[in-house]
């Protein structure tokens, strides 16, 4: 096996907010509970001391696509630290694996967190759809914009 060029150093979650909604009806749904948008925003940094080490922090929301009322209404925030292999050059190509990667790593670690918490709550917990956070390594920001919906 070999190193990759990503690790994940630690993660942690700065907000949870985990709603479940009293109005919600099945019946409003039909086959289909995850009728949902799912907003993201993604921030990043190197570190000053380190330029193979970065911090990632995304926040998720979920939103109805219309007025019918979601099952839960949920809002993440998430902090990752991770380090990037000697073998990756420096700086952009990092810098654009660890957004897109870096992201993706978490989110995942938020959908299942997710599912965990509203496996305990009223209602059918609702999947996070899988999104792609490609489209942020073509930009040269350091702070990218919202990858809006999947």
């Amino acid at each position: 096996m070999s190193t990759p060029p990503l690790r994940l150093e630690n993660y942690f979650f700065t907000e949870v907010s985990l709603k479940a909604n009293p109005n919600f009806k099945y019946e409003d749904f039909k086959d289909n509970l995850m009728d949902f948008s799912v907003k993201t925003h993604v921030g990043s940094g190197t570190n000053k001391e380190d330029p193979r080490k970065f911090q990632v922090t995304l926040d998720i929301k979920t939103e109805p696509l219309d007025e019918r009322p979601l099952p839960y209404d949920a809002s993440l925030t998430l902090v990752g630290f991770f380090d990037v292999d000697p073998s990756v050059a420096l700086p952009v190509p990092a810098a654009d694996l660890v957004r897109v990667t870096g992201s993706s790593i978490l989110y995942s670690s938020a959908r299942e967190f997710l599912l965990t918490l509203m496996g305990r709550g009223p209602w059918t917990p609702m999947l996070l759809p899988t999104i792609s956070f490609v489209d942020m390594a073509t930009k040269k920001k350091e702070t990218p914009e919202p990858a809006g919906k999947p």
